[in-house]
Formats: structure tokens, sequence, C-alpha cells
């Protein structure tokens, strides 16, 4: 049997027990509550990473559509090929920069892929380039800037700025219309880089315009260069509707002045009566029998078909004028049918010493041609052949000496001496003369007439070959000229 006393020890220890045991689940909860916790936040954690992570992707897969629709456009570096034109090499420069700036190339791939577009003489330049400078010690040129600079300066001309300056200042309209004046004066005016107030730019480009339309456009109001630009555009655009207006009224004047031939059509529309047919053939004859010739007094046709060629004399033209001065009565319709088809025929009777006093030839109205003397003050003027080439000849009686042009000697490789005897031929040159020191023996064909002269070799530009006094002394030539 157990003593109460004892069970009072053991139910302090179990008391004490239960106590830990309630402790160690309420930290066991805390620890469930913390770690449940934990495990929330990491979970959220993961599903913020993988939402990233997604628009990462998503970013990604958009840059790669935008350089897909890069590489469907036409983005490639024009060539150059160093041919010598400055407006080429700049536009080519102007072009190359604005694809490395859409592309947004760094410096050294700049300079690799532009080297890669020289092509001809101007990859040969820069391959020379590199070699002359690794032998002068000289460090590789490794930028785009560089590469540009050196490229202005082989390929772009130092007076190429100074001469669009003058091609800015002497520009003018001329022949070219308005708008093309308009294209060119900007064109130049942007490269040349001015800064210049309005009223300067205007009245340059007023100075360039033709005349007729400088005056108008000066007498208008206008305050900017577009202003007068406009103006420029509208006077043309206005003589260009009078000209064609003008075009237009002369040509319908001109249409209008020429007699329409609509009686035959009308003619060939009606129809023929047959009770008029008779009468519009009697009207017909009686006009061509009314014809008569002021020269034979023949019927039927005038004095310039006439088939008597005979001139008239000038009594015969006195006794015929009160035939056609006087109104003839009228005569009767002449009947087809009972016609004769003979026609008079008046004889000519020869004329009489004292007749061809009195005849008035054509001869006599014509204005004697006044004899030519062009001839008279000119020289003999010819060509001929040396070694086959047609060279320019003069004959010259006035001249002391045989000579030939320097040129001739040059150009068909003709050997030459020196002369025995030098001297200053003064004729060709008025002040000191030109100093003759060569002498050539050369053969000379003219048509049948073939011949070998010595020359003496002077520079002129008047003929080839002068043949002077001594030829004509030494073959007895005479020539009239």
């Amino acid at each position: 049997m157990v003593d109460g006393g004892e069970d009072k020890p053991w139910k302090g220890e179990m008391d004490a027990i239960k106590a830990e045991i309630g402790q160690i689940s309420y930290v066991v909860k805390n620890i469930a509550t913390v770690l449940a916790r934990q495990q929330k936040k990491k979970m959220n954690e993961s599903e913020s990473d993988s939402n990233s992570e997604s628009g990462d992707d998503a970013r990604s897969k958009k840059d790669k559509r935008k350089d897909d629709d890069d590489r469907s456009l036409k983005l490639d570096i024009p060539e150059f090929n160093g041919d010598g034109d400055a407006e080429k090499f700049l536009d080519w420069i102007r072009q190359t920069e604005r694809i490395f700036e859409y592309k947004d190339y760094d410096e050294r791939k700049k300079f690799k892929v532009a080297t890669l577009k020289l092509t001809k003489y101007a990859s040969l330049w820069y391959e020379n380039m590199k070699r002359q400078r690794r032998r002068d010690g000289k460090p590789k040129v490794e930028t785009w800037e560089k590469l540009k600079k050196h490229l202005t300066k082989r390929f772009l001309p130092r007076d190429y700025e100074q001469d669009n300056y003058l091609r800015l200042t002497s520009l003018s309209q001329e022949n070219s219309s308005v708008s093309n004046y308009i294209s060119e004066f900007e064109k130049m005016s942007i490269i040349c880089d001015l800064e210049e107030k309005q009223e300067l730019r205007t009245a340059r480009f007023i100075r360039g315009l033709n005349p007729n339309l400088a005056q108008r456009v000066e007498i208008q109001s206008y305050s900017y260069f577009d202003d007068a630009c406009r103006l420029a555009l509208k006077f043309e655009k206005q003589d260009k509707s009078k000209r064609t207006y003008n075009r237009d009224y002369a040509r319908s004047s001109s249409t209008s002045s020429k007699p329409v031939a609509t009686t035959s059509s009308s003619k060939e529309t009606q129809k023929e009566d047959p009770k008029d047919k008779g009468r519009n053939t009697v009207v017909e004859v009686k006009e061509a029998r009314l014809r008569r010739c002021f020269k034979c007094q023949g019927y039927g046709h005038i004095a310039s078909e006439c088939p008597q060629k005979r001139a008239l004399t000038i009594q015969e033209l006195i006794n015929l004028v009160p035939n056609f001065v006087a109104p003839e009565p009228e005569s009767a319709p002449i009947n087809v049918e009972n016609e004769s088809d003979e026609e008079e025929v008046h004889e000519v009777e020869p004329y009489s010493d004292e007749e061809k006093e009195a005849l008035v030839l054509r001869t006599l109205h014509t204005e004697a041609a006044p004899a030519e003397t062009e001839q008279r003050e000119c020289l003999f003027h010819s060509r001929c052949k040396v070694k086959n080439r047609i060279c320019t000849l003069i004959i010259d009686s006035g001249s002391c000496t045989n000579v030939i042009a320097r040129d001739v000697i040059t150009k068909l490789k003709i050997p030459t001496k020196d002369h025995p005897k030098p001297y200053r031929l003064h004729w060709l040159d008025g002040n000191n003369g030109v100093m003759v020191k060569k002498q050539a023996l050369i053969s000379l064909q003219l048509r049948p007439y073939e011949d070998e002269i010595l020359y003496d070799v002077i520079p002129m530009n008047s003929c080839h070959i002068l043949l002077g006094r001594p030829w004509q002394y030494d073959r007895k030539v005479e020539h009239d000229g």
C-alpha cells in the first residue's frame, strides 16, 4: 500500500513535466508559424522571379523582332572607288555616317566596315597608305575619324570650297527654268554653308534671274526668300501661258486666212440636176473664153501662161492698153454644141530694125552683179600631203624663205638639222623676231606635183607650210594670186 505522503512528489514532477510539454508545444507552434511564413515568402519570391524572367524573355523577343525588321531594310554601305569626283566622295561620307549612326557602331567597327567598302583606286590608295605609315614608323589608323580625315585630304580638292563660292556668286538662270534655278541656288547655298541675312540671300537670288523676271520681282513686295521664289515661279507661269496663247492665236488666224475648199465637196455631195447640166457647161466655157492674154491677145489663158515667149514692143503695148481698159460688152452665152474646137491662130511677124530698138527685155530690169574682188587681197591657199597627212599650204611671194610649222615636225616626227646660218625672222613677230635655228628636208605632194624642199622650222599657226620666193625662184613658178 502506498502512502499518501509518497504520492505528492510524483504529482509535482508530473505537473512540471506537463508545464514543460506545454511550453514546448507552444514553441513548436511558433516555429511552425514562422516556417509557414517563410515558405509563403519564398513562394512569392519565386513567382516574382518567374514573372521577371518572363518579362525579360518578352523584351528579348521584342528586340529580336526589331533586329529581324532591320534585316529587311537595305542598309548596305555603298562602295567608294576614288574616281576623283568630289561630289560623289562627300555623298559617300554622308551616307556612310548615317548608317553608322543608325546601327550604333563604335569607332573601331566603323573603321573596319568602311575599309571593306573601298574599291579600285581607293583600295590601292589605302593599302599604300598603310605601307607608307609602317615604313615611317607611324601608328596605324584604327578609327573611322582618322580614316575620314585622310580620305578627305586625298580625295577632296583643296580649292573645292573656293570653287563652290565662285559658282554661287556667278550662278544665273540663263536657259534653265525657275524651278531648276531655285534648286541649284539652294544646293550651292547649303554646300557653302553661308550664314547670311534673308535680304542678302534674296538679293543674290534676284540678281541671277533673267532680266525680264528680275525686274518684275523687284517691284513686288516680299519679305523672305520663299516669297521671291514664289513670285518668280508665278511670273514664269504667266509668260508660258502668254506664249501658248499667242501661238494658238497665230495658228488659228493662219488657218482662217486660207480659203476653205467647200465648193468641190458640196458639188460632190449634191446630186447634179440633169436640167442644169448644159447651163453649167455654158457658164464655165464663157469664163474660160473671157480670159484674154495680155501678151499674144489670145483667149483661154493669161500672160503668165502664154505659150508665145516673145516680148512685146512698146508700140504693141500702147495699142493693147485701150482694149484692156475699156469695158467690154457682155457677150451672149456660148453654146457648147455650136462651139468650134478650132482656136484663132495669130501670126507673128518678124521684127524690123526700127522695132528692135523699142524692145523691153527682162535683162534691162535686173541689177548687174558687182565684180567679186575677194581674191584681190588674199593669199593663195591650198592643201598638200606630207607623209600621207593633209597639211595647209600658202604660197606667198612676199616671204623671203620657205618655212614649216614646228607642230608638223613634232607630230610627224620629221628629222631636222641645225641651220647653217641662224637668223631672226621679223615678219612673223613684229617685236624681236623669231630665231630660226633648225631646217628640215621634206617631200611635198600637191596632186600630180611632187617636190622635195628645204624648209626653215618656226613656230606658227597661220598654216602648216609656207612657200616663199626661194621656191618660186628655184622652180621658176609663176602664179596669179
